[in-house]
């Protein structure tokens, strides 16, 4: 596995400059599908938060800004303006993303809402700067450019926009992979840490970092001066991948007497353990069996999405570099052992977007035209539709 490539100057200004483009044509057909969903697809029963109601609906121009106060987007402005009760499913969201939300909403003068759309859509945009920078590094320009569009078209890209946590997140594990493969292990270890702090999966990081650290050990030469003493400081700035999750458990600690509460809370979600291909093995017989059945669309829905990307999982353990495959496969396979009673599948296409590396994988197959405008026609007819359900009050979160 080569050591990635080092960019000049007039490639980053290039990545801007396309990133840009992307970010404001996505953002501008987000808002113009949510403002005529709204208008067209009846509401369902909107769902509030301990402390924190559901928004009322408008038809005004409002509707720009609060269409996407949607779901788990109520949690995290909830914690961002009250901070965290013991007992309520509080807990169950890790730290980060509320604290830099109350932080930025306290410099605008108390508005958490246009706070955490500020820091969704600014971390986006990085997040798309990085991925680009990074498959370009390892890649080609073309790969880069396809996979930063498809991941901006992905059926569930609109959580990047939203009030959630998945901007956010995806910058950070982005941030700390593209720094590892490029021996700046504090940069990564710092990364990793503020990741787990911001989504539990975070901590697993670990586990991609020590794998680069052993490998690019081993392309150095025998005997090379400083050599184990590289991969002692590469595998010590790994160890801090897990520190923000630990800190987050150790808060919960002193205050409840228990390191756990954040997982123990899950269970206001009615979530279980399963084995990866019993949930897989369940959510196709469900999904295929209450087709026609309502709700039976959403498990559909989630199948559609979901089975596909797992496909594409296997071939990205051809075509990408294997500590970007390893963090892939721990991001997919995790929320396969936790699913939610009747519905195995929901959520996890909002999962499979800080897997970043199924988009590059994507980008390869994309070289094929024929593909490469199938993938943006199907991806983009299914952001449509989800934002829709999604703005809708419908259950695609």
């Amino acid at each position: 596995m080569p050591a990635p490539k080092y960019l000049a100057g007039s490639e980053f200004r290039n990545a801007l400059s396309y990133c840009v483009r992307v970010f404001l044509g996505v953002r501008a057909g987000l808002v113009a599908v949510a403002m005529l969903g709204a208008v067209l697809v009846p509401f369902n029963q909107a769902a509030g938060v301990p402390g924190w109601p559901a928004p009322v609906s408008s038809v005004g121009i409002d509707r720009v800004v609060t269409s996407f106060e949607r779901w788990d987007a109520l949690w995290y402005l909830r914690i961002a303006s009250d901070g965290y009760e013991s007992q309520d499913g509080s807990a169950a969201f890790f730290p980060l993303y509320p604290l830099v939300v109350r932080a930025l909403s306290v410099a605008l003068g108390d508005s958490p809402l246009g706070a955490a759309l500020i820091v969704s859509h600014g971390a986006f945009f990085v997040a798309m700067v990085l991925l680009y920078l990074l498959v370009k590094g390892e890649a080609d320009e073309e790969i880069a450019r396809r996979a930063v569009l498809y991941m901006s078209l992905f059926p569930s890209a609109f959580f990047f926009l939203a009030p959630y946590s998945e901007s956010l997140f995806t910058m950070l594990v982005i941030a700390c992979l593209w720094s590892a493969r490029r021996s700046r292990w504090l940069p990564a270890g710092i990364a990793g840490g503020l990741a787990a702090a911001t989504r539990s999966p975070g901590a697993l990081l670990v586990v991609p970092l020590v794998i680069e650290a052993v490998m690019q050990a081993r392309r150095a030469a025998t005997g090379e001066p400083g050599r184990v003493r590289s991969l002692a400081w590469a595998l010590a700035c790994s160890s801090l991948a897990p520190v923000g999750a630990l800190i987050y458990l150790g808060y919960w600690r002193v205050r409840s007497g228990s390191l756990l509460v954040p997982f123990s809370e899950q269970a206001h979600w009615l979530r279980e353990f399963s084995w990866p291909w019993v949930t897989l093995y369940d959510a196709t017989r469900i999904a295929w069996e209450s087709l026609a059945v309502y709700p039976g669309g959403f498990h559909m829905l989630d199948w559609m999405i979901t089975v596909p990307m797992l496909c594409v999982g296997l071939l990205m353990l051809r075509v990408v570099p294997a500590t970007y495959s390893v963090y892939a496969w721990t991001a997919l396979l995790l929320p396969l052992f936790s699913v939610f009673e009747g519905r195995p599948l929901m959520s996890f296409p909002r999962f499979i977007l800080p897997a970043f590396p199924l988009f590059w994988a994507l980008a390869v197959l994309g070289r094929r035209p024929g593909l490469d405008r199938a993938y943006v026609a199907i991806s983009a007819g299914g952001l449509t539709l989800m934002t829709v359900l999604f703005v809708t009050w419908y259950w695609v979160f």
